[in-house]
C-alpha cells in the first residue's frame, strides 16, 4: 500500500470497514448454522463455519471456526485467509487480489489474481447439520499447484471464547475420503470428493482478535487449536467440496447435495407472485425476506416447531414468538406450523403465564414476562384475519379460558385486575413488558402501573374471548368479556389521553400520568377493537411520525427527553441504557402501518407513503447481515445498524405490513 495515494489507502481503509461490518448467515431449520463476515475474517465469538444447536436450539456449540487457507503455486504462498490478532494485526487478502462476494442464493466468493482465478462457495444443508463448501480453481498459472487448509477448531459454547489448553483432548481418526475430530463429547468429520494428504501437526492458534465483542465491551480474544493440515494437489483436483458435518457422509454425493440445495432455494418470481398476488414494486424485497423467515422456524424434534428470536445468540422466547409468529408464517407454506408452536406454548402455561424463556417443562422455562400470553391472543387474532376459519379453536379452547380467566382473577402473577377493567402491572423495580433492560438491578426504562400497550393487548384480548365464548356458547366468559369490554370501552382514553399533548401516555402510575413520548401507544392505536376519536387517534399518529419515526423504524422515546440515548454502543450497561431510550425498532413499523391504515382518509395515498418507508429495506438487507433486517439501530443519522444481524420481529413486522399495501 505504500505506493498508493493517501485517497487510494483511505478507499482501501473504508472497503476494508465495510467488508468487517457485513455479515452472512446460513442457517438448517434446527437451529444450527454457519456465519461470518464477507471475506470470512471473524469479527464475532458467534462466528464459525459448523455452529451445532443441541437438540432443543437452546444452546449451539462452535466446532470449527475457519480454515486457514494457503495456496501455493510453484513454492510461491498465497494466503487466501483474513485473520484479526491482538493487538490489531491483520493477516490481510493481498491487495493485487480482485475480490468479489455475492449472497444472493449462498455465500460466494471470487478470487481474481494475474496468476490464478478461485470461486468459493458455501451452503448449509436444509435439516442436517452439514456445511458443505466448493472450490474451483481455475487459470493457474504454474505446474505445482498446492491448496493448505489448517482447520481451526474451538469445540465451545458460542457464548465464550477458550485459550491455549495442552492438556484439552482432541482425538483424529481417519475415516473414508477424510477424518473426525472429537473432543469432550462432541464429533466433528471432516470429508472430501479430492485427492488429499493429511499432515499432523498439533498446535495452536494464539490470539485472534474479535473486534465486535471488544466493542461490546465482551473478553474479545481466543486461540484456535489446529490438528492438522490438508494437502490437495490441484493439478488433480482443481475442483472439490470439503463437507464439514456433525456426522459422517456417504463417500460420494457432496455434488448432488449441492445442487439439491441450490435448486430448492431457486423459487421463480412468477411461481412466487402467483401464490400470494404481490405486485412488482414490493416483490423482490418479499422475496429476498422469504430465505429470512425461514431462518427463524426451527424444528427441534420429530414432530415439533419452535421460533428463535435472532442470530446469533437468541433462543426461543414466548413473546417474540408470538409477535413474530404471524408475520413470519402467514402467505407461506408454514402457516400450518402456527398451531404446533402454539400448542407447545400452552402446554408450558403456567398461572395464565406463557413462558418467556421455553424449555422442554415448566421446570426448565422461565416465566419472566407478563405479556407472552397478550401476544398470543394477538396472533391468533392475526391468523383468523387470514382465515376466518375458528373451528381449529376449540381443540385448545379450556387452555384459552384457563389463561384469560388467570387474568381477570388477579391468578396471574405480576397482574392487578382492577374494577376499572384494567391491568395494572409491576413496580418501579421491575421490567416486565418488552422494554425490559435492567442495569445494576434497576429498570433502565422504568414502567409500571397501567402500561399502555398492555392494556391495548388486554383489550383485544376480551374482544377475541367474547367473540369465541358466544360462538362456543360459554356464558362465563361472555359475561365476563362483556363486563370488561364495557368498562375498558369507558376507562381506556379516559386514563391514557394527554389532552395538552395531543397523545397517549406510555404508563399511569400511582394516578399520574406519564408523559414520556414512546411509540408503546401505537398498539391501541392499531388494534381494530379500540374506538379512538379520530381527532386524537390522528394527533397522537402525526406527533408519532414527526417525533419517533426513522427510515428503519420508530425510537423508543423523543430526542428532546433528558434521557435520550442516540446511539447503541459500547459495553453492556451502556447499550441496554439506549436499548429503549431512543434506539430505533425496526419491529414497530408493523403497529406503525396497522395505525397509518386504521385511520387514513385516503388509503391509496396512505399505503403508496408507507411502502415508500418500507422499502428502505431492501437496501439494508445489502448491509450489516445480508438478506436479512437488523435488531435494531442508532436513533440519529446514519442510522447505523445494531444489535442482533438477524432479528425475528424485525423480519416478521416488515414483512406483514408489506403484505398489507
Amino acid at each position: 500500500m505504500n505506493n498508493l495515494s493517501e485517497r487510494e489507502q483511505e478507499i482501501i481503509r473504508q472497503r476494508t470497514q465495510v467488508s468487517l461490518e457485513t455479515e452472512w448467515l446460513e442457517t438448517n431449520g434446527l437451529g444450527s448454522y454457519s456465519s461470518s463476515t464477507i471475506n470470512f475474517c471473524h469479527t464475532r465469538k458467534y462466528h464459525g463455519l459448523l455452529v451445532l444447536a443441541s437438540k432443543r436450539a437452546t444452546e449451539r456449540t462452535v466446532l470449527l471456526s475457519k480454515f486457514d487457507e494457503n495456496l501455493y503455486l510453484n513454492d510461491e504462498a498465497y494466503c487466501l485467509s483474513q485473520h484479526y490478532y491482538q493487538p490489531g494485526v491483520k493477516i490481510p487478502l493481498d491487495e493485487d487480489y480482485r475480490y468479489i462476494f455475492d449472497n444472493s442464493i449462498h455465500p460466494y466468493s471470487l478470487f481474481n489474481h494475474r496468476n490464478f482465478q478461485l470461486k468459493r462457495g458455501l451452503v448449509m444443508l436444509s435439516k442436517e447439520d452439514t456445511v458443505l463448501i466448493s472450490y474451483d480453481f481455475c487459470k493457474l498459472k504454474s505446474k505445482k499447484a498446492k491448496l493448505e487448509l489448517k482447520p481451526l477448531l474451538a469445540f465451545r459454547s458460542f457464548h465464550h471464547t477458550i485459550s491455549e489448553d495442552p492438556n484439552r483432548p482432541f482425538t483424529i481418526e481417519k475415516i473414508n475420503n477424510g477424518f473426525s475430530i472429537s473432543s469432550e463429547g462432541k464429533k466433528l468429520f471432516i470429508q472430501l470428493d479430492a485427492e488429499f494428504e493429511l499432515e499432523e501437526n498439533s498446535y495452536w492458534y494464539k490470539n485472534f482478535l474479535y473486534q465486535e465483542e471488544a466493542n461490546r465491551g465482551y473478553p474479545a480474544t481466543e486461540d484456535l487449536f489446529c490438528p492438522l493440515t490438508i494437502n490437495i494437489n490441484l493439478k488433480k483436483s482443481p475442483k472439490f467440496i470439503i463437507g464439514i458435518s456433525s456426522q459422517e457422509q456417504s463417500e460420494a454425493g457432496f455434488e448432488a447435495k449441492w445442487s439439491n440445495e441450490v435448486s430448492n432455494r431457486k423459487s421463480p418470481k412468477t411461481l412466487f407472485n402467483s401464490l400470494f398476488s404481490i405486485s412488482n414494486d414490493k416483490s423482490s424485497l418479499l422475496e429476498r425476506l422469504e430465505k429470512a423467515r425461514k431462518d427463524f422456524i426451527v424444528k427441534i424434534d420429530e414432530d415439533n416447531y419452535s421460533i428463535l428470536a435472532g442470530y446469533h445468540w437468541f433462543n426461543s422466547w414466548g413473546r417474540d414468538t408470538f409477535i413474530s409468529a404471524p408475520g413470519l408464517l402467514i402467505k407461506s407454506e408454514d402457516r400450518n406450523k402456527f398451531f404446533n408452536i402454539l400448542r407447545t406454548y400452552l402446554n408450558l402455561k403456567q398461572n395464565g403465564l406463557l413462558p418467556n424463556m421455553a424449555g422442554s417443562s415448566r421446570e426448565d422455562s422461565a416465566y419472566n414476562c407478563i405479556d407472552a400470553s397478550l401476544w398470543m391472543f394477538w396472533a391468533i387474532e392475526k391468523f383468523l384475519d387470514e382465515h376466518e376459519n375458528s373451528d381449529w379453536i376449540i381443540e385448545i379452547w379450556q387452555d384459552l379460558r384457563e389463561i384469560y380467566l388467570a387474568y381477570d382473577a388477579n391468578q396471574a402473577p405480576g397482574i392487578r385486575h382492577h374494577s376499572n377493567g384494567l391491568l395494572e402491572t409491576g413496580s418501579p423495580e421491575d421490567t416486565l413488558s418488552w422494554m425490559d433492560a435492567m442495569v445494576d438491578g434497576k429498570a433502565a426504562s422504568p414502567r409500571y402501573g397501567y402500561l399502555v400497550e398492555i392494556n391495548a393487548l388486554w383489550f383485544n384480548a376480551n374482544d377475541l374471548m367474547h367473540k369465541f365464548a358466544k360462538e362456543f356458547n360459554d356464558k362465563e366468559i361472555e359475561i365476563k368479556t362483556f363486563d370488561n369490554l364495557v368498562k375498558l370501552k369507558e376507562n381506556f382514553t379516559k386514563t391514557f389521553w394527554i389532552e395538552d399533548k395531543g397523545y397517549f401516555a406510555d404508563f399511569v402510575a400511582d394516578g399520574t400520568q406519564n408523559q414520556k413520548l414512546r411509540p408503546n401507544q401505537l398498539f391501541a392505536l392499531a388494534m381494530k377493537c379500540i374506538e379512538i376519536d379520530s381527532e386524537k387517534a390522528v394527533s397522537a399518529i402525526s406527533i408519532i411520525t414527526d417525533e419517533l419515526l426513522t427510515p428503519y423504524g420508530l425510537r423508543t422515546l423523543d430526542r428532546n427527553d433528558p434521557e435520550f440515548k442516540a446511539k447503541y454502543e459500547g459495553d453492556g450497561k451502556t447499550r441496554d441504557r439506549a436499548y429503549h431510550n431512543g434506539t430505533v425498532w425496526p419491529w414497530l413499523l408493523g403497529a406503525y402501518t396497522d395505525s397509518i391504515l386504521k385511520y387514513a382518509k385516503k388509503t391509496n395515498s396512505a399505503k403508496s407513503k408507507l411502502k415508500s418507508l418500507l422499502l428502505n429495506f431492501d437496501s439494508h438487507l445489502d448491509e450489516a447481515g445480508l438478506n436479512n433486517i437488523s435488531e435494531v439501530f442508532d436513533a440519529t443519522e446514519p442510522f447505523k445498524a445494531r444489535g442482533c444481524i438477524a432479528q425475528a420481529w424485525s423480519v416478521s413486522e416488515i414483512r406483514r405490513a408489506l403484505l398489507q399495501l
